[in-house]
């Protein structure tokens, strides 16, 4: 049995993803760029919700595994509350994603 992957959902965290990466780190993030624009791809082609989801899962573990993954992410900033503040929303973002696709 497949998960029931809120597609819409996906799209709008990819979206938001990819526009902070490419704001703090395009460079250095840009394999994970170019993985995140692949699965907006994905989800808008005729493929199956099945195949979808083997795509997406499988999209999510290049993404989030090893050195210099999304989990790693982290903007630096000298002022702790600047740091703070731009790195949870970030943070949140790269939790809910892998929530809405893997668990």
């Amino acid at each position: 049995m497949h998960k029931d992957i809120k597609y819409t959902e996906v799209q709008h965290v990819i979206n938001s993803l990819i526009l902070v990466l490419k704001k703090y780190a395009s460079e250095r993030m840009s394999y994970q760029i170019n993985q995140l624009e692949l699965v907006e791809e994905i989800l808008h082609t005729e493929e199956s919700i099945q195949e979808k989801n083997r795509i997406l899962n499988t999209l999510m573990d290049r993404i989030y595994q090893g050195p210099g993954s999304l989990t790693e992410f982290y903007v630096f900033d000298e002022d702790d509350e600047k740091r703070a503040e731009i790195n949870k929303p970030i943070g949140e973002l790269i939790f809910k994603l892998w929530d809405l696709v893997k668990n």
